[in-house]
């Protein structure tokens, strides 16, 4: 069985605009349903990916973040394996028509197998009614699963697939070669497809899931939310790492969710809820759903820093709360 440990994440960098795009699609928790909540997955089969590959790499990084988090689990699967490839494969054959990152595939392109994630995993096999959601990255460097892993964690959007409460996933990873001014630039391109065929796994209902987690250090300062793909908070650029809370029932309103440094400082931010989610200060972002919120600093957090976040809302009526800290790198 699959035993998760610890890796450091390194954080990534790109010498092209291009190459720091993340994109995400789907994949979110919709606890609303009736078969939405189930106890945590805490083992699972040992993976099939070939020692010190990429893929290995991406599969323990990711369940060694899901277990510190608390969000379950991840099982390999074949299937998702086979759609994450083929996607792979398409963003390989149109790389001069589409961006090395984009999770959407145009019918008669090349190696076209469906335009989202949902309908190329359907196509490979995954059976319909699944929810599917895909992380897609590019960076330039050496290529590891924790480059990958690295700029999905600093995000909104991926961050939100790649803690929510899908139980199976499968990953790509290989090279893209990008042309760029009469040059070809190679870039490292990952692919990872979840998703989940039966009830989401979820915490109990007065856990909160919180990422960055308590006690972690070497987080990164700043997020690029101009290069997720959509762009969170649209009209801000050079924002600081977000911060996100996840639950298992739809949060109706929020009292409090501050950032502060050891002194007490509150750090200027923005709150992004779905509509479900009411409260002061909070701005409304139509591609959450109602189990998460996010805080997003306005700038750039201070390197070498601690930072204490308070949390406090009211889900299925009962008031839940979490105060935690982390430290920048």
């Amino acid at each position: 069985m699959y035993s998760p440990f610890k890796l450091k994440l390194r954080v990534f960098s790109s010498l092209m605009a291009v190459a720091a795009i993340l994109s995400a699609c789907g994949g979110g928790n919709s606890s609303t349903t009736s078969a939405a909540t189930s106890t945590l997955v805490t083992s699972v089969p040992t993976p099939t990916y070939a020692a010190g590959s990429v893929q290995l790499g991406i599969y323990e990084e990711l369940n060694n973040l899901r277990s510190i988090v608390g969000s379950g689990l991840l099982a390999q699967n074949t299937i998702l394996d086979t759609s994450a490839a083929a996607h792979l494969n398409y963003l390989n054959l149109n790389i001069s028509t589409s961006l090395p990152t984009s999770s959407i595939e145009v019918v008669g392109n090349p190696g076209y197998t469906g335009t989202t994630p949902t309908v190329r995993a359907q196509n490979a096999g995954y059976a319909t009614g699944g929810t599917v959601g895909e992380l897609v990255d590019a960076f330039e460097g050496s290529a590891s699963g924790s480059g990958c892993v690295a700029g999905w964690e600093n995000s909104v959007y991926h961050m939100l697939i790649l803690f929510s409460g899908v139980r199976d996933v499968g990953i790509a990873a290989g090279e893209v070669s990008l042309p760029n001014l009469g040059t070809t630039v190679v870039l490292n391109d990952c692919v990872v497809d979840n998703g989940t065929l039966v009830a989401f796994q979820n915490p109990a209902s007065n856990v909160i899931l919180v990422y960055p987690y308590s006690g972690q250090t070497g987080v990164t300062g700043s997020f690029n939310n101009q290069a997720e793909s959509p762009a969170p908070a649209p009209d801000l650029s050079g924002v600081g790492h977000p911060i996100g809370v996840q639950v298992s029932a739809p949060i109706s309103s929020i009292n409090t969710f501050t950032l502060a440094t050891a002194d007490g400082t509150i750090v200027p931010t923005r709150i992004l809820v779905s509509a479900q989610t009411s409260g002061s200060l909070t701005v409304v972002d139509s591609n959450l759903n109602s189990n998460n919120a996010f805080l997003v600093p306005i700038s750039a957090l201070a390197s070498g820093t601690t930072y204490t976040v308070v949390f406090n809302a009211v889900v299925n009526g009962a008031t839940v709360s979490n105060t935690w800290s982390f430290t920048t790198a």
